[in-house]
C-alpha cells in the first residue's frame, strides 16, 4: 500500500549552482511521473489477490461444496470424492500466498501419506530425514508441487513396479532440498521416460521449481533424484 512521502533535493551540479523553479518543476513532474506508476503497480497487485481470493472462494464453496456432499454418500464414490475434496484443498492452498509451510512440517505430512500407502499396498517403508535446526519455509505453490512429485512417486511405484521395499531420503545442503526414492521393482519400461505420463509430469513440476530431475535403473533398483532450491534461492 502507498503511503505519503517526501522528496528531498540536495546540491544541485554537485554543489556548483542553486536550485532554480525548473529544478523544482522537474523534480515535481518526476515525482509525478514515479507515483502513479507506484499506484498502477499496486492496483494491479491488488486485482491479482482480489482475483485469486475469488476463484479459491468458488473452489471452496461451489466445487468443494458438491464434493462434500458426494463424500457423505455410503459406496465407492464417497472414497472418490473425498480423495477429490483433499486434492482440491491442496489446490486451493497453493493459491493462497498468506499461507507458509516449512520443510520440516511438509517432510512430516510426506512421511505420513506415504507409509499410510505403503502400508496399505504391503510394500517395506524406510524413511531418512534428519529435522532443520533451523526450519526453511517453502511457497505454497512449492509445497503442493513437490507433494504431487512424491505422491506420483509412489503411485507409479503401486502401479508398474513389483516393489517389495521403498526408500526415501531428504537432505538440504547449499540453499537447495535434495530427494531420493528408491525402490526394488524395476518395470521392463523404466528406462524410458516417453512410456508414460509420471515421470514426464514429475520433471515438469521439479523444472518448474527450478530444479534439477534425473531416474536411473541400477543393481535391480529404480532410482529417482530431484533437487530444488529453497529459503533464499527458492523461485
Amino acid at each position: 500500500m502507498l503511503t505519503e512521502c517526501s522528496l528531498f533535493l540536495a546540491y544541485p551540479d554537485r554543489g556548483a549552482r542553486l536550485f532554480n523553479s525548473d529544478d523544482i518543476k522537474l523534480a515535481q513532474m518526476l515525482f509525478k511521473i514515479s507515483h502513479n506508476a507506484m499506484t498502477r503497480q499496486e492496483s494491479y497487485l491488488k486485482g491479482m489477490r482480489d482475483e485469486r481470493k475469488r476463484i479459491m472462494r468458488d473452489l471452496h464453496d461451489d466445487v468443494g461444496g458438491r464434493l462434500l456432499t458426494l463424500a457423505h454418500l455410503e459406496n465407492n464414490i464417497s472414497r472418490i470424492a473425498s480423495e477429490a475434496l483433499k486434492r482440491l484443498r491442496e489446490i486451493i492452498y497453493s493459491l493462497d500466498t498468506e499461507q507458509i509451510a516449512t520443510i520440516n512440517q511438509s517432510v512430516a505430512k510426506w512421511r505420513i501419506e506415504a507409509l499410510e500407502r505403503c502400508e496399505a499396498a504391503d510394500i517395506g517403508f524406510v524413511w531418512h530425514w534428519e529435522e532443520l535446526a533451523d526450519d526453511i519455509e517453502l511457497s505454497p505453490r512449492q509445497a503442493l508441487n513437490l507433494t504431487l512429485i512424491l505422491r506420483e512417486a509412489l503411485s507409479n511405484i503401486f502401479q508398474h513396479a513389483q516393489a517389495v521395499k521403498t526408500i526415501f531420503a531428504f537432505h538440504v545442503e547449499r540453499g537447495r532440498l535434495y530427494v531420493e526414492v528408491v525402490n526394488d521393482g524395476v518395470p521392463q519400461d523404466a528406462r524410458s521416460e516417453k512410456n508414460g505420463n509420471g515421470l514426464r509430469n514429475m520433471r515438469i513440476r521439479v523444472e518448474e521449481l527450478g530444479g534439477a530431475f534425473r531416474f536411473s535403473v541400477e543393481n535391480g533398483d529404480f532410482r529417482l533424484e530431484f533437487n530444488v532450491p529453497v529459503g533464499g534461492n527458492r523461485e
